[in-house]
């Protein structure tokens, strides 16, 4: 049995993850079905009815790097419920400070960037322990275009 496999006779813990972009949202669901019961959501609209009906142990928030504050409320949402979960927020791009959006808004961790499947496991492993983890994969090197428009 490897460390990805829940333990025998055990139900998987149910995990919910909140991406609007579809490519996304069904490869971290794909990297996180081996160990995970997961829900994969569009939009956080429902996902206060889905946290009642499903109780998941996890709720993982894609953030918007331009704009995090949809996800920042909705992770404040996700910890006022009777039983709250554990949260993390999941950043594609990079913010200047992930620690003060974990910190303002109760979440329990964050990943930025663009990482690998062992990366994100390892990750929720972290908040699941409760160590609240900052991690940032550094930015992809960008071309001179690139860097001359600030992208």
């Amino acid at each position: 049995m490897s460390e990805r496999d829940p333990p025998s006779g055990a139900e998987r813990l149910g995990l919910v993850i909140v991406e609007e972009h579809p490519a996304r949202r069904l490869g971290r669901a794909a990297a996180l079905s081996a160990r995970w019961r997961v829900l994969a959501l569009e939009s956080a609209d429902s996902l206060s009815r889905v946290q009642r009906a499903e109780r998941p142990a996890l709720v993982l928030l894609s953030v918007d790097p331009a704009h995090p504050g949809a996800a920042t409320r909705a992770a404040q949402r996700a910890k006022t419920e009777l039983s709250p979960p554990r949260v993390g927020l999941l950043c594609h791009g990079r913010v200047d400070d992930p620690a003060a959006l974990v910190l303002g808004c109760g979440a329990d961790g964050w990943l930025g960037g663009e990482v690998s499947e062992a990366t994100l496991n390892a990750w929720v492993a972290q908040v699941m322990r409760g160590e609240r983890p900052i991690t940032q994969d550094p930015a992809p090197r960008r071309g001179l275009l690139g860097r001359l428009w600030g992208r």
